[in-house]
């Protein structure tokens, strides 16, 4: 009796189970299946000013699940992008901090360990900046009292942290959304009935491509 996958899951539904995790393991991605959410990440992170090198992730259900990236922010890029407070950027509300960053080409650094953990390594150089645009008729004592108060102030540091993690949860979520989407039963589904598929219930050893 020849059936259609829909059919062998009404019917059969122990052996739809195990012929969808055989296709599941075998069958259901292609090498290059996360590359389209890889490419849209690296281009919305441009639009931050962070620079993706490289990304990794492993998943989807255990406990050493994670996505993260390499790669680096461009600190005063982020500033004229992100929101503060009350509709402001952090550059319209840090301008001497800003200013320095952007002097100085401060940066944080990225790079993912073998465990998925992300380290960190910010590159400020807020000391080695001199008084520049509004702040130029500045000394240089005055200027640096400036900017460390609008460093202090805006927590830079660590709000350029909690960004970069809260996207590399967002890209892990893409990940996993796509791979469910790509290995469910209606893909298998779908996969079968594209490929004419059929399953006979006295031959096990049929399995989907």
């Amino acid at each position: 009796m020849e059936l259609t996958a829909q059919q062998l899951k009404e019917l059969d539904p122990k052996r739809f189970e195990q012929e969808h995790h055989d296709w599941q393991e075998y069958g259901a991605l292609w090498d290059d299946w996360f590359d389209s959410i890889e490419q849209n990440f690296t281009d919305e992170m441009a639009a931050h000013g962070v620079q993706v090198d490289r990304i990794a992730f492993s998943g989807f259900y255990s406990q050493g699940s994670y996505a993260s990236f390499d790669g680096k922010v461009v600190v005063h890029k982020w500033m004229a992008t992100e929101i503060y407070d009350g509709g402001q950027t952090y550059a319209e509300a840090f301008p001497a901090l800003y200013l320095a960053a952007e002097q100085y080409g401060s940066a944080m650094l990225m790079t993912t360990t073998h465990r998925g953990n992300t380290n960190f390594h910010f590159d400020a150089g807020l000391d080695d900046t001199t008084p520049t645009g509004i702040f130029q008729h500045l000394d240089e004592d005055a200027w640096r009292e400036l900017v460390e108060q609008q460093d202090d102030a805006s927590n830079l540091e660590s709000n350029i942290r909690w960004f970069i993690e809260s996207k590399n949860n967002e890209l892990f979520k893409q990940l996993q959304d796509e791979y469910e989407d790509l290995t469910s039963e209606e893909s298998f589904i779908g996969s079968c009935e594209c490929n004419e598929v059929t399953f006979n219930l006295e031959n096990d050893d049929e399995v989907c491509n």
